[in-house]
């Protein structure tokens, strides 16, 4: 099966009232948007992975890569493979020095833990022929609300006071602030 190597472009958050966000991964080659619905925490430490924040303390994903370091462990690889009734199957491969082991995982965690590794994201041609659809640039939704404009340095202590409460999705939109800010 041939699969292309996607990466995490944009998410929208709020999806038809539910709660749940579109993560869109990008396929440089062929040009191409594959939409995943995943979870509020998910979007979450995405986001703050794409940003490079680093929590206080260790979050789940960041105890696995703890894990794989502290128990000589390499991802090897990062795989979606498939598609079946809207969910995502996605596979994570794992050298333990003796042999690689196939591990079943949401998708989400896959792409989760493959940015905090460093390790690329591939896609099935089957997804990408089912699922993606052309990407343009001028379709991208701007995700700025009407709120108060904030200083960098109140930005930078709204952060501060949403890690301490443990209020990642609240501190994840405040970095998205943070980085529109420093764009301008």
């Amino acid at each position: 099966m041939k699969y292309y190597e996607v990466y995490p472009y944009q998410i929208l958050r709020g999806h038809s009232g539910t709660g749940m966000s579109v993560l869109s991964l990008y396929e440089p080659t062929t040009h191409q948007n594959v939409p995943i619905l995943i979870g509020p925490h998910e979007a979450d430490m995405i986001t703050l992975e794409q940003e490079g924040v680093q929590a206080r303390r260790p979050m789940t994903h960041e105890l696995i890569c703890t894990i794989f370091r502290e128990c000589s462990l390499e991802l090897k690889d990062a795989t979606i493979d498939r598609l079946e009734d809207g969910i995502f199957f996605a596979t994570l491969y794992i050298d333990d020095g003796l042999s690689v082991r196939k591990v079943d995982a949401r998708a989400s965690d896959v792409i989760i833990l493959a940015m905090r590794m460093n390790v690329p994201i591939r896609l099935s041609q089957a997804i990408l022929d089912e699922a993606g659809y052309p990407s343009d640039v001028e379709t991208i939704v701007d995700m700025d609300t009407e709120e108060p404009q904030y200083s960098l340095e109140e930005l930078q202590q709204m952060l501060h006071e949403a890690e301490e409460a443990e209020e990642y999705e609240r501190a994840s939109e405040i970095m998205e602030k943070i980085k529109q800010l420093n764009k301008e």
